[in-house]
């Protein structure tokens, strides 16, 4: 089992987005999000205490660390106490602009938190990262793990399994 640690917020996009829905004070702060990320990391630490077969990802600690911050920075970034973070900024969004034919109802749904395609990546690195050390056995790659279907391009091995293709 993969225990992931939320990653930071960023409290500017969150505070723009709760401001546009009327709402006064802002509801995720970088402080809190650090709590829940140390919850995190003591239930890895006992579960593993306990015998189970864990294993964390740090999430929140990753992106600190690119963010150039560790777990005592104080203020730490993300939060509205000092200037926005270039990384955070360009790793977490508002959600808008994902898809130029959202609807209101549809935007008021985004709450400032979401990944980019930078974070996106970052996350995907950490994991297979932790699969690489943990469970080698278990990397996605031919030898692993097969492909239970032939690969979609490979038309000599589907018509050689007798299956439909659709192109």
């Amino acid at each position: 089992m993969i225990l992931v640690t939320p990653p930071p917020v960023n409290e500017y996009s969150c505070e723009e987005n709760d401001r546009n829905k009327g709402i006064a004070e802002p509801r995720r702060l970088a402080k809190v999000t650090a709590e829940y990320a140390e919850r995190v990391r003591e239930l890895a630490q006992e579960l593993k205490s306990e015998g189970v077969d864990i294993v964390l990802l740090d999430l929140w600690k990753v992106m600190m660390q690119h963010a150039g911050a560790s777990t005592e920075t104080s203020p730490l970034p993300g939060s509205k106490e000092i200037p926005e973070n270039v990384f955070l900024k360009l790793v977490l969004h508002d959600g808008m602009g994902l898809n130029t034919s959202l609807s209101a109802a549809t935007a008021d749904k985004f709450i400032g938190l979401h990944f980019t395609n930078i974070a996106y990546t970052l996350y995907f690195t950490e994991m297979m990262r932790i699969i690489e050390q943990t469970w080698p056995n278990q990397l996605p790659n031919d030898k692993n793990l097969p492909y239970t279907f032939p690969a979609w391009d490979n038309r000599v091995a589907w018509d050689a399994k007798k299956l439909t293709r659709y192109e």
